[in-house]
């Protein structure tokens, strides 16, 4: 609570508006009485989120990667389907291609 009032003090100070649909909260802990909502410069209630994509990668409230391995894979699938439905060929060096080209910069990238 006090790094985000830090925060709205200096947004303040500076003259800047925070946008409260910018903010994402995900609380973490076994003590549920902990977890409380935190009530923005403008009055609005900020709830916890179930995922919060930081720098790219979702985040569970247990500060697992689940949310974001199972995207990943599904996007890399989705595509795989994709290129063995679009390409009637089944030669090996044609489907390595299409694999390195369509598929795995998924799974690699984040």
């Amino acid at each position: 609570k006090q790094w985000y009032q830090r925060r709205v003090r200096g947004a303040e100070i500076n003259s800047m508006q925070l946008n409260a649909d910018k903010f994402n909260l995900l609380q973490h802990g076994v003590h549920e009485t902990l977890k409380d909502s935190y009530i923005l410069p403008s009055g609005e209630i900020l709830n916890a989120s179930a995922t919060v994509k930081d720098l790219g990668i979702l985040i569970d409230p247990d500060l697992a990667w689940r949310t974001h391995i199972v995207t990943i894979t599904k996007k890399a699938s989705n595509m795989a389907a994709w290129v063995l439905r679009t390409f009637a060929t089944r030669e090996r060096e044609h489907i390595l291609l299409l694999y390195k080209t369509y598929v795995r910069p998924n799974l690699e990238y984040i």
